[in-house]
């Protein structure tokens, strides 16, 4: 299904913006209009999901390193507690 076509009227202002953006970016005018919107009705692009997904696989990765650490320490803790008990 194609995506529905929304024409609206600007102000030259917002029509200069754009252009301008058009230039520092390359993105089209459509590009620009569609994460102007999304980003005024708080929808957020698949990109940005994937970058906060991303934040969050990192985060929980620093958690499993930690847990992995608290684990060799608490073994080695463990062995030591019963090498002492033997003697």
């Amino acid at each position: 299904m194609a995506n529905p076509f929304l024409g609206v009227r600007i102000s030259p202002e917002l029509n200069e913006a754009i252009a301008a953006r058009m230039q520092q970016t390359g993105q089209s005018k459509s590009d620009i209009v569609i994460a102007a919107l999304r980003s005024y009705l708080g929808i957020s692009s698949s990109q940005q999901r994937l970058e906060e997904i991303e934040q969050r696989l990192s985060a929980l990765e620093e958690v499993a390193v930690e847990v992995k650490q608290f684990a060799q320490v608490k073994s080695l803790s463990e062995k030591h507690q019963a090498q002492e008990y033997q003697k």
